[in-house]
């Protein structure tokens, strides 16, 4: 590559790599760029060092001999022709000579043919481990992006000068090994290195371009031997004689590091990546060319950025366990077998090995390759996992080996970093988390590639169908590792011929094509195809959007079947990549995670579910796309999980064979994103048809039936989602009316522990019900009462209340405390409203200069009583709008109120901020001696007493009447409004523009002896002024307008029709129209209202409960805690008792009674239920005892839909 910079135009052109194993030298014919010939020999050049275990050092005599052995393979007559001489080799390692005397050259038969090595230290590789971390945390920070490690350059030399100082006094030059071939060729006096091998040494700035000088000597270090830095690509010199036939002073390149060399070679297009596997290995790819590298090193990353041609970078993971792994096993294998007394040829158990691998097509056996450790973690090691009897062959274990190799290479580059980069690599992860690399074969040509790549930039982001046979399939966008089968044409120049297509040949289109028509016929040939190009069914190039032909296969069943189903999990299984393949999931953002198992489910195939799952489908699969979320239109939620799915679709062969089966049994804990069970799901697709909520609760009760008898101790209604809800509550939350209904009065006969509604006694029409609270009451956070009552957007939230307990509950609640509570808060108000008026009728009038009376306020209190009392109403209406104002922070944040809420739950709280802020804006006003202050005064104390309606909720009837009058302010008086202010704005707009100035000038002037006061209100009091205008329209709309001024108009007719046309459209139509809805709604909102006054009434309670301490709240808690195990286990429930008459249930099943006479309380007459308690009892109201004898008074009638439910 170097001599290639050189640009050499003829002849030919010496390359030569000083390899960590091997020398290898190749010459390059310079016109034709082909090789003519090559040579490769094994340098056999370590050391044994019996002093340092961790010392890895070669023997430069050695390399040289091997170098010499490949140049004497070499023709003369081409090596006469040499016209430049490129060269590479291992990086990081150093070699140390003494200068101009390293080497001394022999001369044969009158020649000068080669040289020797002399005075040359022995060759401290990159391998070297004796620099420990801590002693590399003892050395200067370097001023460079790259960390030092050891084995680097200068680490070395620092080991050197502090463990044996003498060593380094003998040299003068310093540099890699390739280095000291080229100085001495060249016999330079100096050593010339090229940026890349300086930064591999460390100490050395990319940016800069210059070695970490200062730093260096501040830390002693012996700077005159750091070689002299030159750009990549550059001469270092010429020959100093002939050498090997080749001419004297022909031009040597600077040496370049072998990894960029390799990257060099293989790296056709900017977006390609590199995987290089030698002795050591090395994944790369480029980096833009704006790319700078950071200012400092990150020890820890496994990830450098090494310097490249032209200013650009490298992004290299550079692992020191490779090819030499794999050569340590093999070594490990040939002492074995002379231990055993047999010889057995390295190169034979190379064969053998991958031969044994190729026939094992996959092994769970897991091997750790970091034998070596690693730069950015020492400390790792090799290890092996998951042995077994079964996968303890040679096959096993090398592609375990080879498989640990890739794996350890995955986890050094982060996928997210070679997407950024978009580079055309990607790394996925098992299912057991493990990153893995997905190596693939591309036989493609050229024409194909540059069509698939027009493709990818072409694809829309718009929503794509699913499955379609009327477009164009795209390949896997996801970047995948390709090894191209013919990635030596480009090297050698040939020109592809077009494509011949060969009948054996599958493409996507072919293979899609023959799924889709369920021909097995039309996938023969397919196995061979993929075994003889080593590919998978799951490669990136039989993959749309994630789609694999199995999937493609599962949404074009006939009739519930495709024969290509079966043969493509034949093929898969053959292939040794039955799980992936099984497992594929679509990669569309629509679609994510879909897979063949979900597609089996939709299309109601239990065959191929069953058959899927006994090929290593994941049950647990989540598929997570745009179109299977909630509140997302024209998509269908169901709870990603293929358990979900079944369970929504109305399947209960499948759920059951899920629950069930002897491959793998689903979890019925399993969350979706949302952290959604199954029972979740199915709440989440109900929606209050009576063909659904038939199914959804069938099912519901089926799964929580079949759960309870394969997991007995897994409580699963009372799993929380990731807004901690429960099944019951997000029914609750979702209004899912009837459903509410069933599981909160679900009885199960036989499966006590299951049920949440408890039959006590029965007699005749009359039961006694204990209800489970669990989740109801609001002792419980996140309660589905508290959700219901405070839930403004729920749909049905009027309804649900009516249903049992959540009805009795409320009532129970407002009886126990909050009833006292609302009329001790009713007499307050009272009493500061009686105060508050009074302070503001007697206010104090202010004293202006002259000591008449203003509206300025005054802070001048006497000493009398009057003034007393003044200043302490004062202090009472400040304390009182204070309280009002921060209880309206905390329901504005508490509640957070929308529109929907003002018109059902009211707007008194709002009403009540508003007033506290009015008085306030007052308070302030005053104290500023502002006289606007009585501006707010007055509003504020109307608004007060408006506010007194709040208090009718206590009421029935009068609370019925306030929520008319609520609805219908912002009901048919808001719209009102509305209409009427576009009239009023463009009648009094048309009336001013109509207005004669010049009649109403002659008129003033005629009239000189009216008095100057008439005459100026006369000029102030005229049409012409827009608010005068506005004031009159209004009274013509209430009927007290008059036409005084009609002679002041030019056009005296046309402002008669404006006045007549605004006088119809308001006062005639309008206002009647107004009756007329206000009169139909009020008949329309009887019941609506009543609802609405319990709802509003139930806030109330909860407003009360809210506010109460935790002990009384414990005292005050509604129900008792039972134990419902029926003298098995024990089944501890809080509960609520409830006593209903249900006629229709009773005649239906007359003669069927069951009674406890130990509890039957007599059944009171209407005229006891009727009876409002005494005095004494009021005062009894906070004792529990008299509350639950209450609570069996209170007699309800069931509704069909209950006793149905019910009799489950």
């Amino acid at each position: 590559m170097a001599a290639a910079s050189l640009s050499c135009s003829a002849g030919f052109v010496l390359g030569m790599d000083l390899g960590t194993s091997s020398v290898k030298v190749v010459l390059l014919d310079a016109q034709s760029k082909t090789v003519t010939d090559s040579k490769s020999v094994p340098t056999n050049s370590y050391i044994s060092s019996t002093s340092d275990i961790h010392a890895k050092e070669q023997d430069p005599s050695l390399i040289i001999s091997a170098l010499d052995q490949c140049m004497d393979a070499l023709p003369k007559d081409k090596l006469k022709k040499v016209k430049c001489i490129g060269v590479c080799g291992q990086m990081h390692g150093i070699v140390l000579w003494k200068s101009k005397s390293g080497c001394e050259w022999l001369r044969e038969d009158r020649e000068i043919i080669r040289f020797i090595p002399k005075d040359v230290s022995q060759l401290i590789t990159w391998q070297d481990g004796r620099c420990s971390a801590d002693f590399l945390s003892s050395l200067p920070k370097p001023d460079s992006h790259l960390s030092l490690a050891t084995g680097f350059g200068c680490a070395s030399i620092f080991w050197y000068m502090k463990h044996r100082p003498e060593f380094l006094s003998g040299f003068s030059d310093a540099g890699t090994i390739q280095d000291y071939v080229v100085s001495m060729l060249c016999n330079l006096d100096k050593c010339v290195m090229t940026g890349q091998n300086a930064a591999s040494w460390g100490y050395f700035n990319t940016t800069t371009n210059k070695w970490n000088t200062q730093i260096l000597k501040d830390a002693g270090f012996p700077v005159q031997l750091l070689p002299v830095v030159v750009e990549s690509g550059a001469v270092a010199g010429h020959t100093f004689s002939e050498w090997y036939g080749i001419p004297a002073h022909t031009a040597v390149g600077a040496a370049m590091g072998d990894f960029q060399c390799s990257v060099y070679s293989c790296m056709t297009d900017k977006g390609d990546a590199v995987l290089n596997m030698s002795t050591s290995a090395q994944l790369t790819f480029s980096m833009p060319a704006e790319f700078t590298p950071p200012n400092s090193p990150d020890p820890l990353s496994p990830v450098a950025y090494f310097p490249y041609l032209h200013g650009s970078y490298l992004a290299v993971a550079a692992s020191l366990n490779g090819g030499n792994v794999m050569a340590t096993f093999v070594r490990m294998l040939d002492s074995w077998m002379k231990e055993f007394g047999l010889e057995v040829n390295e190169s034979r158990i190379y064969s053998q090995l991958i031969q044994s691998a190729l026939a094992q097509p996959n092994t769970d056996l897991t091997v750790t390759t970091a034998l070596l450790g690693e730069r950015h973690d020492p400390t790792s090691s090799a290890s092996v996992s998951q042995i077994s009897p079964s996968n303890l062959s040679l096959g096993h274990v090398t592609r375990a080996v080879c498989r640990g190799i890739i794996e350890n290479m995955a986890t050094m580059m982060p996928p997210q970093s070679l997407q950024a980069a978009g580079e055309d690599i990607t790394m996925s992860k098992s299912r057991d988390s493990s990153p893995t690399f997905f190596l693939e074969t591309d036989d493609l040509t050229e024409e194909e590639r540059s069509k698939a790549k027009q493709m990818k930039k072409g694809t829309s982001k718009d929503r794509r169908p699913m499955d379609s046979n009327y477009l164009d399939e795209t390949e896997e966008s996801a970047p995948i590792i390709k090894f191209n089968l013919h990635f030596d044409r480009g090297i050698r120049k040939v020109k592809e011929e077009p494509a011949q297509q060969d009948s054996e040949r599958f493409n996507l289109k072919r293979l899609f094509d023959a799924v889709s028509s369920g021909d097995v016929s039309k996938l023969q040939g397919l196995h061979q195809y993929l075994h003889k190009n080593m590919k998978r069914l799951t490669d990136s190039q039989y993959k749309s959007s994630g789609k694999t032909a199995l999937l493609k296969a599962l949404l074009n069943l006939r009739e519930g079947e495709n024969d290509t189903i079966e043969h493509l999990l034949e093929i898969a299984e053959k292939l040794g990549d039955l799980k992936n393949f099984v497992n594929a999931a679509y990669t569309d953002g629509f679609y994510k995670g879909q897979t063949a198992l979900h597609v089996a489910i939709e299309r109601r195939s239990a065959k191929f579910v069953k058959m899927l799952v006994e090929k290593g489908a994941d049950v647990h699969a989540k598929a997570c796309g745009k179109f299977f979320q909630p509140n997302q239109k024209t998509c269908f939620y169901f709870g990603e999980l293929p358990l979900s799915l079944a369970a929504c679709t109305n399947q209960q062969d499948i759920v059951d064979f899920f629950m069930n089966n002897p491959y793998q049994a689903v979890d019925v804990r399993k969350k979706d994103s949302h952290g959604n069970t199954v029972l979740h799901a199915l709440v989440s697709i109900a929606d209050n048809s009576p063909k659904n909520t038939e199914f959804v609760i069938a099912m519901y009760d089926h799964i929580l039936i079949k759960a309870d008898q394969l997991h007995p101790k897994i409580k699963l209604e009372d799993i929380k989602n990731n807004e901690e809800l429960t099944p019951l509550t997000l029914a609750a939350k979702t209004g899912k009316l009837e459903l509410l209904k069933h599981i909160v009065q679900r009885e199960f006969k036989g499966r006590r522990h299951l049920s949440r509604k408890i039959t006590e006694w029965a007699y005749g029409p009359v039961c006694s019900s204990l209800y489970d609270l669990g989740s109801l009451d609001t002792y419980d956070k996140n309660s589905a009462l508290e959700i219901i009552v405070y839930g403004s957007e729920i749909p049905n939230r009027l309804e649900m209340l009516n249903i049992e307990p959540f009805n009795r509950l409320i009532e129970e609640k407002w009886e126990r405390f909050a009833k006292m509570m609302f009329l001790f808060s009713f007499i307050v108000y009272v009493i500061y409203l009686f105060i508050f008026t009074t302070v503001a009728y007697h206010r104090e009038a202010g004293k202006d200069f002259n000591n008449s009376k203003s509206l300025k306020p005054s802070f001048y209190y006497k000493n009398n009583n009057e003034d007393y009392l003044r200043l302490t109403g004062h202090i009472i209406c400040t304390i009182g709008a204070l309280y009002f104002f921060i209880r309206g922070l905390i329901d504005l944040f508490r509640k957070r109120p929308g529109f929907q809420s003002l018109l059902i739950d009211g707007y008194t709280d709002q009403l009540f901020f508003l007033q506290a802020v009015l008085f306030l804006a007052c308070a302030l006003l005053y104290c500023f001696g502002n006289d606007k202050y009585l501006a707010c005064l007055v509003l504020c104390l109307a608004l007060s007493w408006v506010n007194l309606l709040y208090f009718s909720r206590g009421s029935r009837n009068m609370g019925i009447y306030s929520v008319m009058i609520q609805k219908m302010v912002l009901g048919e008086i808001r719209r009102f409004l509305v209409v009427y202010l576009v009239f009023l704005i463009g009648f009094s707009a048309a009336v001013v523009t109509l207005l004669d100035d010049e009649s109403i000038n002659k008129d003033q002037s005629t009239k000189i002896s009216e008095p100057q006061c008439n005459d100026e209100h006369r000029k102030k009091n005229t049409f012409k002024n827009i608010y005068f205008t506005t004031l009159e329209l209004f009274k013509f709309t209430i009927g007290m307008g008059d036409l005084e001024f009609t002679d002041q108009y030019q056009y005296i007719e046309v402002f008669y029709v404006l006045l007549i046309l605004y006088i119809v459209m308001t006062y005639i139509l309008m206002l009647n129209m107004l009756i007329a809805l206000m009169n139909q709604r009020v008949e329309e909102m009887s019941v609506e209202s009543a609802n609405i006054w319990k709802l509003q009434r139930a806030i109330t309670t909860l407003d009360m409960e809210w506010i109460l301490p935790k002990c009384l709240k414990i005292k005050l808690r509604s129900g008792q805690e039972k134990d419902l195990g029926g003298g098995q286990e024990s089944d501890r429930r809080w509960c609520f008792s409830v006593e209903e008459v249900n006629w229709n249930q009773w005649k239906r099943n007359l003669g069927v009674i069951t009674e406890d006479p130990g509890k039957c309380l007599p059944v009171p007459s209407p005229t006891e239920l009727q009876r409002e308690p005494n005095q004494r009892g009021l005062l009894q109201t906070f004792s529990k005892r008299w509350t639950q004898r209450q609570q069996r008074r209170d007699v309800q009638e069931l509704s069909p839909l209950a006793e149905a439910s019910s009799s489950v």
